[in-house]
């Protein structure tokens, strides 16, 4: 009994594990769907810098863009996103026109200030 519950312990731990572990936010687009044009890797780039680029992130019905954010700093950051395509022997291939899309990480803890006037009321 005790070799049995060795097992399953062992089984848990492995399946916990091998679960992928993703920090939020991330940065997507709508899925291409089966049969579109699918791109096969994605150009990102932020605030005007080198462009990364990331592979296609399989998603129910196509794919799309799936690039983790979280390690952006404070502030607010202009994007740009490129949908492409592997260029192949004879030229083809090639990437999209950008698409451009900004946003605004906030501090942590940077919520509303406090509220003001704090009183009981008969209403």
């Amino acid at each position: 009994m005790e070799e049995i519950m060795k097992r399953i312990i062992f089984i848990l731990a492995i399946i916990l594990c091998a679960s992928p572990v993703w920090a939020t936010p991330f940065l997507v687009c709508d899925v291409y769907p089966t049969g579109a044009n699918q791109p096969t890797f994605f150009k990102v780039s932020i605030d005007g810098g080198s462009e990364v680029e990331t592979p296609a992130y399989a998603a129910t019905g196509g794919v799309m863009v799936h690039y983790d954010v979280g390690g952006v700093t404070v502030g607010v950051h202009s994007w740009t996103v490129r949908a492409c395509i592997e260029t192949d022997p004879w030229g083809g291939g090639g990437c999209s026109a950008t698409s451009p899309f900004s946003s605004t990480r906030h501090a942590v803890g940077s919520g509303p200030s406090a509220p003001t006037g704090t009183h009981l009321s008969a209403q």
